[in-house]
């Protein structure tokens, strides 16, 4: 076989000890003779909380893979992303987060999954790791609000479906042309703005190249502290909405927006509406949940479509000013 150069890039704002227990699981990778693999961490701490666990780790992993440090000062997920992007030497670039656990054959099955269907990208399923137990109805609303399930064969991604970034990998040939994860995307802090890699996925089957997706690639997600709790969802949701709405602005334009936001508004008046006043007269907790996420989401794509945000911003201060400027904006609560 051909060799080749493998990139993992992981981004990491202020948690060392999930970024450690992360390295420590990439240690167990299957690596097939003719890869070579490194492992990029792209620290966006301005203290660079990262670097000690570098420093405790690197001969730890040596025999598994190259272990290699960066601290990136622009703060958000995009831009972090993008420096690994541009520091990566491999053939095949993935991106993980820092809260996960992979399997052993998690590489060999990416880059097996890459090379049967010639896709310009492969991303895999995630199965939820609970630090504690999460509300009941969350629990039971886990693969409708959580955690997406895609299912257990191999497919190509469809439509307007695309895999996580958290959990992808790609050909180095994507971002020869420039391609990269937008700024006005992606978190920044505590600022639970996405969908970053949902639109570069989208862009990628618009210019005709396929996204697949590969059931034997899981990660396991760490879940934790708030995100165990109801409001934690609804927020989130709010947020993906707000996010669904600059992916459409800059994918499709501001035509295509408008038409999705007349449709949401739609869909929320005559539908999620009715929804939610039927799972309250029945006591129905998970379709109340389901149904307020819902609204959620069309209230932060009719906020960003009416009242946009520049968010693109540079400044360390920006996402704390945006969070308190939209803090009054969003979804409101129904009991």
């Amino acid at each position: 076989m051909n060799p080749i150069k493998f990139t993992i890039v992981i981004a990491t704002y202020r948690r060392p000890a999930m970024l450690r227990d992360s390295l420590l699981s990439l240690c167990s990778l299957n690596v097939p003779s003719h890869v070579s693999l490194e492992v990029l961490i792209v620290d966006n701490d301005s203290e660079r909380s990262a670097a000690k666990v570098i420093d405790e780790l690197a001969d730890r992993c040596a025999e598994a893979f190259a272990l290699r440090y960066v601290a990136e000062p622009l703060t958000g997920l995009s831009h972090a992303r993008n420096r690994g992007i541009e520091e990566a030497d491999g053939d095949v670039i993935g991106f993980l987060d820092d809260d996960i656990f992979v399997s052993e054959n998690w590489l060999v099955a990416m880059l097996d999954c890459l090379q049967r269907t010639g896709a310009a990208s492969v991303g895999g399923p995630y199965l939820n790791h609970w630090e504690q137990e999460p509300d009941p109805t969350v629990r039971a609303c886990e693969y409708k609000l959580v955690t997406p399930d895609w299912g257990d064969c191999d497919h190509a991604f469809r439509g307007r479906s695309t895999p996580g970034g958290g959990n992808a990998v790609f050909r180095r040939q994507v971002f020869d042309a420039g391609l990269r994860f937008s700024p006005e995307l992606g978190r920044i802090g505590n600022l639970l703005l996405s969908g970053e890699d949902t639109e570069l996925f989208r862009r990628l089957q618009r210019q005709g190249d396929a996204v697949w997706y590969c059931a034997a690639a899981a990660i396991r997600h760490r879940i934790g502290g708030e995100r165990l709790t109801q409001d934690y969802l609804m927020r989130r949701s709010f947020w993906f909405g707000y996010s669904y709405a600059i992916i459409d602005r800059r994918v499709d334009g501001k035509f295509s927006e408008l038409v999705h936001a007349l449709a949401r508004f739609g869909k929320l008046s005559l539908v999620d509406t009715v929804r939610l006043t039927w799972a309250v007269l029945r006591r129905d907790a998970e379709g109340k949940l389901i149904s307020r996420c819902s609204m959620a989401t069309q209230w932060g794509y009719l906020r960003a479509t009416l009242f946009p945000l520049c968010i693109a911003d540079d400044r360390p201060t920006r996402a704390a000013t945006i969070s308190t400027d939209l803090q009054s904006s969003e979804a409101p609560t129904v009991s």
